[in-house]
C-alpha cells in the first residue's frame, strides 16, 4: 500500500470516529477528546474546512474564545464565503467583547449568497448594545419585511419598541404597543420588561447564549 493511500485511509477513519463520537449525547468531558481528533485531522489535512469549523465550535463551547475565533479566522483564509465560520467569528468576538468587529462579520454574512433570516435579529441586537438603535430598528423592519410570518413575530417587535423607546419617540412607541399589546394591555408589557431586563429578549438561540456570556464577562 502506497504512503497516499495509507494517508487516506487513515485520515478516513478519524473523521469516522470523530463524527461517530460527535453524534453521541454531549458530554464536556468528551471535547478534549474531540479536539485531539480533529488536531490529527488537520495534520494530515490542514485546510480541512469542517475540521477547522467543528474545532472552533467546541474550544467556544468550552469559553476558549480566543483560540476558537483563531480557528473560524483559518477556515475564512481558506475560503472568505464561509458562512458557518464567519458566524463562529461573530459570536467569539461578541464574546471577547469586540462588538463593532461582530458587526462587521454580520455585514460580511449580509453580503453572502442567501444569509439566514435571523442576521439581521442577531446584527440588531449588537448594535442595540453599541447604542445604535435607529441602526437596529432598520434591521428588525428588514428581517419583518422578508416574510409576512415575521411581520407578527412579538419579539422583534418588543425589541423594535424598546429602540423607539430609548430613541425618545413616543408617539411611535404608543402605535407599536397597540400592535403588541392590543388596546389597554398590560400584563404582556409588564412579563416583556423582565425579559428585557435580562437583555436577551427576542435573539436567537445561538446569540442568546452569546449575549448571557458577554454579561457574565462584563460583571463578573
Amino acid at each position: 500500500m502506497s504512503f497516499k493511500n495509507e494517508k487516506w485511509d487513515e485520515l478516513e477513519r478519524l473523521k469516522e470516529k470523530f463524527l461517530t463520537l460527535d453524534k453521541q449525547q454531549i458530554v464536556p468531558s468528551r471535547n478534549r477528546e474531540k479536539i485531539r481528533i480533529l488536531e490529527k485531522i488537520l495534520q494530515l489535512e490542514p485546510d480541512e474546512q469542517y475540521a477547522l469549523a467543528r474545532k472552533g465550535e467546541i474550544l467556544y463551547d468550552m469559553s476558549e474564545c480566543d483560540a476558537s475565533v483563531e480557528c473560524f479566522e483559518q477556515v475564512l483564509l481558506i475560503n472568505p464565503e464561509n458562512m458557518r465560520a464567519m458566524y463562529g467569528k461573530a459570536e467569539n468576538l461578541i464574546c471577547l467583547g469586540e462588538l463593532e468587529e461582530a458587526v462587521e462579520c454580520y455585514d460580511e454574512i449580509s453580503r453572502m449568497h442567501e444569509p439566514p433570516d435571523e442576521l439581521w435579529l442577531d446584527r440588531g441586537w449588537v448594535l442595540e448594545l453599541l447604542g445604535r438603535h435607529q441602526d437596529a430598528i432598520k434591521d428588525y423592519d428588514f428581517f419583518m419585511s422578508l416574510d409576512p410570518e415575521n411581520q407578527n413575530d412579538f419579539s422583534v417587535l418588543e425589541r423594535k419598541i424598546e429602540c423607539l423607546k430609548l430613541l425618545g419617540r413616543k408617539k411611535e412607541v404608543k402605535e407599536f404597543q397597540k400592535v403588541v399589546y392590543g388596546e389597554g394591555s398590560q400584563s404582556s408589557e409588564s412579563f416583556s420588561k423582565i425579559l428585557h431586563s435580562l437583555g436577551i429578549f427576542g435573539l436567537s438561540f445561538g446569540i442568546a447564549y452569546v449575549a448571557v456570556s458577554f454579561v457574565i464577562r462584563i460583571f463578573f
